[in-house]
């Protein structure tokens, strides 16, 4: 019996869940802060064991009644769980860190789980998880990275590409890739609101689609809003890594500091996206940030 243990179950996790949850050999155990919130802490309890899942205390309880624990939290939480691990050992837990977080918090938290007996595994996530979930594409790195994809990864088919034994390696392509996706996410809002704004909003798109016509900017950008407002949030955490991460590298002032701000005001809204035409979205966005920011924001 595998016994899989996720602390974080999001999206991510309950996507990869969804393949799994059918199979005999697998059984799995979850921590989520939802649990602790009195407003969701039963209803969450309830989905949980709809799905096949037992819910746990806390992280530690997670990796104690786990061999194999996947890590998917937002990124500003991920060193957080890592020390919250302290004092228990991971002898012989495989302890796959799949946030978006810096290389550089990666190997501290490599270094804690070694420390406590367990075997690290830098993940990246390289796709929306949707709708390939367990099967969407991720890059592993570490000294333990190979054998993860031997023992764990192909009986679970999961699709993996192996960078080598350095911890860092798969968040750094996964960081640096950010830079140009939630980047342009980001040159999007900013682009189309400011249009929307000046009233200039189909006279920016059709320039776009004569300069550029092999892409239909109106789906892209939909896509892209849609993106920003379901979970400009957790992107927004991600960026701050990324900016860390490029600070680490010699680069400072970079766009990447506003395309997490971007990310932020737009995920913070809180709103479900009730439409697929881009001149909607533009206005229901440009009206709640005139009402929910300060002037000099926009």
């Amino acid at each position: 019996m595998m016994k899989i243990g996720f602390i974080g179950f999001g999206e991510a996790g309950q996507a990869i869940w969804s393949d799994w949850h059918r199979r005999n050999d697998v059984e799995a155990v979850v921590y989520d802060l939802k649990l602790d919130q009195p407003d969701t802490a039963v209803s969450t309890r309830e989905q949980l064991r709809e799905r096949g899942l037992t819910a746990a205390a806390n992280a530690r309880q997670v990796c104690m009644q786990s061999d194999l624990v996947f890590s998917l939290v937002t990124a500003d939480q991920a060193e957080a769980v890592v020390t919250s691990l302290g004092g228990v050992s991971l002898n012989p837990v495989w302890f796959v860190d799949a946030n978006s977080c810096s290389p550089t918090t990666k190997q501290r938290n490599a270094q804690r789980i070694t420390e406590l007996g367990g075997r690290y595994i830098d993940m990246a996530i390289m796709a929306p998880i949707l709708p390939l979930r367990s099967q969407t594409p991720v890059l592993v790195a570490g000294p333990n990275a190979e054998m993860l994809m031997e023992q764990w990864m192909q009986p679970l088919q999961m699709s993996g590409r192996y960078l080598g034994e350095t911890v860092g390696k798969a968040s750094s392509v996964k960081m640096i890739r950010s830079v140009m996706v939630k980047g342009m996410e980001a040159l999007t809002a900013e682009c189309l609101l400011s249009a929307q704004k000046a009233g200039v909003s189909e006279d920016v798109m059709q320039s776009l689609a004569h300069s550029h016509p092999s892409l239909d900017w109106p789906e892209k950008a939909t896509y892209n809003l849609e993106r920003m407002i379901k979970h400009g949030q957790r992107r927004s955490a991600e960026m701050r890594e990324v900016e860390s991460f490029l600070n680490d590298l010699g680069f400072y002032d970079t766009i990447t500091h506003s395309v997490a701000n971007w990310q932020q005001r737009i995920g913070g809204l809180g709103l479900v996206p009730e439409s697929d035409d881009v001149q909607t979205l533009s206005q229901t966005l440009l009206h709640e940030l005139t009402f929910v920011l300060p002037e000099e924001v926009l």
